[in-house]
């Protein structure tokens, strides 16, 4: 998988994130959490992509593209 490229892509990853597992800390970007929730209802992402938005090569993406 390649890492996200843009700070949208970014803040996407992070917001399913935060849907998906309980434990994620708190989301607080701009995505609004309910639409995204009904945009996602009923679509399966598979263990590998959750995975994958759960890795540290993501969030090495992530601080990377935040800057210093």
């Amino acid at each position: 998988r390649r890492a996200p490229r843009l700070a949208e892509e970014l803040d996407l990853a992070e917001a399913i994130c935060a849907l998906k597992w309980p434990k994620w800390p708190a989301y607080r970007g701009g995505i609004d959490l309910w639409q995204l929730r009904q945009a996602l209802a009923g679509i399966a992402i598979d263990a590998k992509t959750l995975n994958w938005l759960g890795s540290r090569e993501l969030e090495k993406a992530c601080k990377a593209a935040q800057g210093p």
